[in-house]
This record gives structure tokens, sequence and C-alpha cells, in this order.
């Protein structure tokens, strides 16, 4: 049976919310942009607390989970326009609620009209974070994909700038 969280956002964003999987519990982690919800695969709430944000107008816009360290990577965006800020925090996953380990990257300057960072996944063989922004023109949008290691969320290690554009 599929596994449902409500949308709870009040209008907060449209593209708040992320899901990743714990092969550790064998369950999902999800949020709606403000809460975090640990589900069953039955669907049963195992854990469900409010996020960590850096303020109340941010949102969560994506999850991932690095299954080595037990830890709930966490992508938020702040409002803006034409600049937003991006943040990855950091949550140990053994406790309910996840507690908040870092806060990695400190508000990380995203430039581009109808920016939006939402997708976020992590590479256990490699250690890598990788998240994709995207930015929509009025007549192109570009799709451009960040890799970083968690010890430098802010920096892209291909020489400080993005794997590409696609």
């Amino acid at each position: 049976a599929p596994v449902k969280i409500a949308n709870t956002l009040s209008g907060l964003v449209s593209f708040g919310g992320g899901v990743a999987y714990d092969p550790t519990n064998n369950s999902v982690w999800v949020s709606d942009g403000v809460r975090i919800r640990n589900l069953s695969m039955a669907g049963t709430t195992l854990c469900d607390f409010p996020a960590t944000l850096t303020d109340k107008t941010w949102a969560v816009t994506g999850l991932a989970f690095n299954r080595a360290k037990r830890q709930l990577i966490q992508l938020e965006m702040g409002p803006g326009s034409g600049t937003r800020l991006v943040n990855v925090r950091f949550h140990d996953a053994t406790k309910c609620p996840a507690t908040p380990l870092a806060l990695a990257c400190k508000g990380r300057t995203i430039k581009g009209t109808g920016v939006v960072a939402a997708g976020i996944a992590y590479d256990g063989a490699r250690d890598l974070i990788y998240y994709s922004v995207s930015s929509s023109g009025f007549f192109n949008s570009t799709h451009t994909i960040h890799v970083v290691k968690p010890t430098a969320p802010c920096t892209d290690v291909n020489t400080g700038s993005a794997i590409g554009v696609i």
C-alpha cells in the first residue's frame, strides 16, 4: 500500500518536501517542507517532529540518508527572488526527534530566476552529496547538479563549480 503524508505547508511554498529511504529501519523519512516524519512501510508513524529550519520562512526541499552514519541529510531553501539561499543540514537519525548535528552549509547563495533547490542524494561509496538546482527563465530553464563532500557542502568538488548544466 502507498505510504502517504498530508501536505501541511499552508501555502508557505509549493515545492517543499522530500523523501529518503532508511535501510537501517526499512522505513522512509518524508517531509512536507515544515515537518519530518519517519514512516514504516505499512504507513505507521515511527517519528514525527517539526523540521529544524534556518528561519520560519525556509522549507525542507529534499532529504537523503547516510546509512553508515545513520544520518538524515536535509536540503533546505530560503525565500527570494533572483537569489536564494540553500543550506545542507545533518541529523542523528538514531533518535526521535532526529537530532540536528550541524548546519554544514550556512546559506550558500544560488542565483537565477525562479531558482528551486529540490532534490538531494547521498552516495555512500564515494561519500558525496548530490543536489539539484533548477532555474526557470522566460525562454529556457537550466538544471544544475552540485556535487559536494559532507565535510564541505558549500563547495562543489569539481574545482568549486557545479558538475554541469543539464
